[in-house]
């Protein structure tokens, strides 16, 4: 019993290293750097997941009888401690590109106007935007539910709050100054917009009455199912578009 332990305590130390060094840069920013609300916004909840963690996994397992007395060796961690490593490791491709996309390196100005046009409408009133740097040459949007499955899971187990609404949008780190450019910013919101609505999922079954209109012409299996998709891909572009 002593021995498997011993061999916790070196696991949830190990865990504890790990997740300090992922959310350091959202715990301690640089002091010289300014960042939007919506930045400071994302940066407090990942603070607080990461306070909340470490309170978590230094109260793990609060007595001995929370570990089998029959178990002769620990083999491997928890489920527990194996569902906080991969949530912290899925958030960490995320965390410093936020952190370093300060007001200096992000089209402050021009992002706040194309918020506010965007929170007129009802359902987004509370919705904010944040930029994140990406070494992509195109300007991306990180859809709200795959970063909110992550922090959410994670905050269920640690008690920590929900993901905010707040939507997350990559910008070249090599950017151009150009305000024609920075305007696919606006096609981004939209697709969080899409996402939030959940569009594709509504105008797949659109894509699938269209094609078999066609009658004969209607392909039929994989074919039918691709091309289907892929039409309500297009769908959602020109949906950003415009």
């Amino acid at each position: 019993m002593v021995e498997i332990r011993d061999h916790l305590r070196h696991e949830l130390a190990a865990l504890l290293a790990t997740i300090d060094s992922i959310a350091v840069p959202c715990v301690s920013p640089t002091a010289r750097y300014a960042y939007t609300p919506a930045s400071e916004k994302f940066r407090q909840h990942i603070e607080e997941l990461w306070r909340k963690t470490q309170t978590y996994l230094e109260n793990f397992p609060p007595t001995d009888e929370e570990i089998d007395k029959t178990e002769e060796d620990y083999q491997s961690p928890p489920e527990e401690l194996q569902e906080i490593k991969y949530g912290w490791k899925e958030l960490h491709p995320y965390i410093t590109p936020v952190i370093q996309a300060d007001t200096l390196h992000q089209p402050t100005s021009l992002l706040d106007s194309l918020t506010n046009r965007f929170r007129q409408i009802d359902e987004f009133r509370d919705t904010v935007f944040t930029v994140f740097h990406t070494e992509k040459f195109n300007y991306l949007h990180l859809f709200p539910n795959e970063i909110a499955r992550v922090t959410d899971k994670l905050g269920k187990l640690v008690r920590a709050k929900p993901f905010p609404p707040l939507g997350l949008i990559g910008v070249p780190s090599s950017q151009s100054s150009s305000l024609f450019l920075n305007c696919l910013i606006a096609h981004e919101m939209a697709h969080y917009a899409a996402s939030r609505r959940k569009f594709r999922t509504f105008i797949l079954g659109e894509a699938q009455t269209s094609l078999q209109l066609q009658g004969d012409k209607c392909p039929s299996g994989d074919r039918f199912s691709v091309l289907s998709y892929r039409l309500a891909q297009w769908a959602e572009e020109l949906f950003c578009d415009l």
